[in-house]
């Protein structure tokens, strides 16, 4: 068994909660960072716990190059540029595009967006011929993004995208995780709520836009 999660977003409330519920090995499919208040105590606690992952569209943001952004997640990136540690700014760097491994004879593989972009939206409601072309070589695609939560089983394989952990957009607040277990090709889907409250002060104390914690509440 292991846990699969995505979008951390600089959410440490969100990601303390998620972290208690973790199985086995911790995988993320990028942006841990961006948006929320917390990124080098989410950083931090995901060395701690050794979580594994790729980097997302808001890391390479920080690390690299800043276009193609709104203006709430423009001012969270430079915010989060200001205030990042060396130690951490070399962790986001460090991270791939893709992360490939190998469990019980399965192949996983994951990314951020979509096996060719970073900034590529792939929905629950695309048809599955068109998540087949990545599917080829692998059995399993983890992916992240849209931060909404998907398990679509393609001819014996899976696509999966287990939500967001700091930023959920499907409706639902609360943090988001699945838990695969390779072998049996299997997935189990959980929530955890946790206190947006204490998100919202930090966010309100750093001077981030009210927006950033407005939509935590409504999950949107």
């Amino acid at each position: 068994m292991i846990t699969l999660i995505s979008d951390i977003h600089s959410n440490l409330e969100a990601l303390e909660e998620v972290l208690k519920h973790a199985k086995g090995e911790i995988y993320c499919c990028g942006d841990f960072v961006g948006y929320g208040p917390d990124p080098n105590e989410v950083i931090e606690l995901c060395i701690e716990r050794n979580v594994k992952g790729v980097f997302g569209n808001h890391d390479y943001a920080v690390t690299d190059e800043l276009h193609g952004f709104n203006t709430y997640a423009r001012k969270a990136i430079e915010w989060t540029r200001s205030v990042l540690t060396k130690e951490n700014m070399e962790f986001l760097r460090d991270l791939k595009f893709n992360l490939g491994i190998e469990i019980k004879g399965k192949k996983i593989s994951f990314y951020h967006g979509s096996p060719t972009s970073i900034t590529q939206y792939l929905y629950p409601i695309y048809p599955d011929s068109y998540f087949k072309q990545f599917l080829r070589d692998i059995d399993i695609l983890v992916l992240g993004h849209t931060h909404i939560p998907m398990i679509k089983k393609i001819d014996k394989k899976i696509v999966l995208n287990p939500g967001s952990v700091g930023q959920p957009r499907d409706g639902d607040p609360r943090a988001s995780l699945f838990f695969l277990d390779p072998e049996k090709m299997e997935i189990k889907a959980k929530r955890v709520e946790y206190n947006i409250e204490g998100v919202r002060k930090k966010i309100i104390k750093n001077r981030l836009p009210d927006f950033l914690w407005e939509r935590l509440y409504s999950g949107i």
